[in-house]
C-alpha cells in the first residue's frame, strides 16, 4: 500500500509537469516562414541598418535610433528613422553615456545639445565607483600589507567623499540596490553610483508584436545548463505572420506610422501585408 506522502509526491509531480508541459511537440504551424526567411522578400522588408559591429539599437521618442557599437574604437550613433546619421561620435566604454529626457546625450565629459546635437559644452562626470578604487589603490600603494589601516583610510576617505553628493556609504548592496544606485544629474555634474554606464531616458516605451497562437516547446537544448527551446508564432498588423525560436532577439517599434523590426539580422522596416 503506498503512503500518504508518497501519494502527494506523485500529485504534486504530476501537477507540475502538467502546468509547465515539459514535453517537446512539433511545430504546430509548419507552412509558416520563419522570420530569417520572410526578411529576405524585399517587398515584405527592407533593410534599415546592417548590424555589424553593433551591440544594441533603441527606438527613441523622436522617432529616431541610437546605434550602440560593440567596441569603442567604432562610433555610436544617431540616426533617423530611414538609417541617415544625424549624430555620432566615439565613445570612452569606460564613461558613462546618457540621454536625458529631453535628448539631450552625455558622453565623454560632453553634453550635446538636442534636437542636432551641433551645440555642445563641457559636462563632469563623476564615476563614484572610480573614484573610491582610485583612492584604495593609492592607499594600498602608500601602506602595503597594512590592511587594518587601508580599510580605516578608505572607509574614512569614502564618507567624506559620499557627503559631497549627498549619499552615504552603501552596505550590503544587493539588499539596497534602489537606494544605491545613482544615475543622475546633480547640478553640473552627471553622477554615477552603480555598475551599468549606460542609461537612455529618451527611448520609446517598448512593445510587443502580437502571437496569434501559443509557443511550442520544440526540444530541450543541452549546454552548461538544460534549457527549453520554443518556437513562437507572431503577427504584423493583423494578417502577416512568422515565426522565430529566438524571442528575446526581437524587438519592434513604430516610428513615423511605420512598423520596424529589431532583429538579429538587422533593422528592418516592414512594407507590406502583401507577398
Amino acid at each position: 500500500m503506498i503512503n500518504a506522502p508518497i501519494i502527494y509526491r506523485l500529485l504534486f509531480i504530476m501537477l507540475f509537469l502538467a502546468a509547465c508541459n515539459p514535453f517537446p511537440k512539433k511545430d504546430t504551424h509548419p507552412d509558416l516562414p520563419l522570420l530569417s526567411e520572410l526578411l529576405l522578400k524585399k517587398e515584405a522588408f527592407t533593410k534599415v541598418l546592417d548590424y555589424k559591429a553593433v551591440s544594441n539599437i533603441s527606438f527613441l521618442k523622436d522617432d529616431r535610433i541610437l546605434v550602440l557599437p560593440d567596441h569603442s574604437g567604432l562610433p555610436l550613433k544617431i540616426t533617423d528613422e530611414e538609417g541617415a546619421i544625424v549624430f555620432q561620435k566615439v565613445y570612452n566604454f569606460k564613461k558613462p553615456l546618457y540621454l536625458d529626457q529631453e535628448g539631450n546625450l552625455y558622453c565623454n565629459d560632453m553634453k550635446y545639445f538636442y534636437p542636432d546635437y551641433k551645440r555642445m559644452t563641457y559636462f563632469e562626470t563623476v564615476v563614484i565607483n572610480d573614484s573610491l578604487n582610485n583612492k584604495h589603490a593609492e592607499f594600498e600603494l602608500k601602506n602595503p600589507g597594512n590592511d587594518v589601516l587601508n580599510r580605516a583610510l578608505n572607509e574614512a576617505y569614502e564618507k567624506e567623499f559620499l557627503e559631497k553628493y549627498h549619499l552615504e556609504p552603501c552596505d550590503f548592496v544587493l539588499v539596497n540596490e534602489e537606494r544605491c544606485d545613482v544615475f543622475e544629474i546633480r547640478g553640473n555634474q552627471l553622477v554615477v553610483r552603480q555598475a551599468e554606464l549606460i542609461k537612455n531616458d529618451f527611448a520609446k516605451k517598448e512593445q510587443q508584436l502580437n502571437q496569434f497562437d501559443e509557443p511550442v516547446l520544440l526540444r530541450w537544448e543541452n549546454s552548461r545548463m538544460v534549457t527549453p527551446e520554443y518556437m513562437y508564432y507572431y503577427q504584423i498588423n493583423g494578417e502577416l505572420k512568422f515565426k522565430l525560436e529566438e524571442v528575446d532577439m526581437l524587438k519592434f517599434g513604430i516610428l513615423k506610422g511605420r512598423t520596424y523590426l529589431d532583429t538579429p539580422y538587422g533593422l528592418f522596416k516592414f512594407q507590406s501585408n502583401k507577398l
